[in-house]
């Protein structure tokens, strides 16, 4: 879901912070990717950092205890 939200973003000239896990590719002059995790404040710092709209489209599923669940998709 991410990648269409990035993508329809930039089409519209928008320029994009975008979380990351791993490791990606500069792809795009209006896009940054930060990596870091919805665990680890400073990279979620980093990524509002001056923004002025928050789009959060991460979340747990499956596979997790509650806390988990609540940490990612409410905390998050």
């Amino acid at each position: 879901i991410g990648k269409y939200i990035i993508d329809n973003l930039l089409a519209r000239g928008f320029h994009v912070r975008a979380l990351t896990r791993t490791a990606r590719a500069h792809v795009n002059d209006n896009l940054t990717w930060v990596r870091g995790s919805l665990e680890d404040t400073h990279s979620l710092s980093e990524l509002v950092a001056g923004a002025s709209a928050v789009v959060h489209c991460a979340g747990q599923v499956r596979g997790h205890k509650e806390e988990i669940f609540t940490r990612c998709n409410v905390d998050g």
